[in-house]
């Protein structure tokens, strides 16, 4: 590979300097020797420097779901129940129970089925 470099390693070491890098990879386009040993040190440089990073999105991620998980659960439960009053509601405006007595679930569920 030597014999064949096409920059040299004067230039690279300048390079390297010029820009605070502290390693370089030989690589070749044309055979693509060490091409992938590159790309799997560059992955693992990566995920080391961020995976801190990484752990706390996907944190966040979760608790972001989670939350708004409990705001739909909570959403649900207060439409559930306002649509039962509307029922009873529409229930005793027909003349609901007889004797005055309060409308229970099963009073309102027994009217649906019908």
């Amino acid at each position: 590979m030597e014999d064949q470099r096409e920059v040299s390693l004067d230039r690279v070491e300048k390079f390297k300097k010029d820009r605070g890098i502290m390693f370089h990879f030989e690589t070749s386009a044309k055979t693509g020797e060490n091409i992938e040993n590159l790309f799997i040190f560059a992955s693992k440089v990566l995920y080391n420097s961020f995976k801190d990073k990484i752990e706390q999105m996907v944190s966040n991620l979760f608790s972001f779901c989670t939350h708004h998980q409990n705001v739909l659960y909570a959403t649900l439960s207060i439409l559930t129940k306002r649509l039962f009053i509307q029922k009873a509601e529409q229930l005793q405006k027909k003349g609901g129970k007889k004797g005055g007595k309060k409308l229970t679930r099963k009073d309102v569920a027994a009217s649906s089925e019908s």
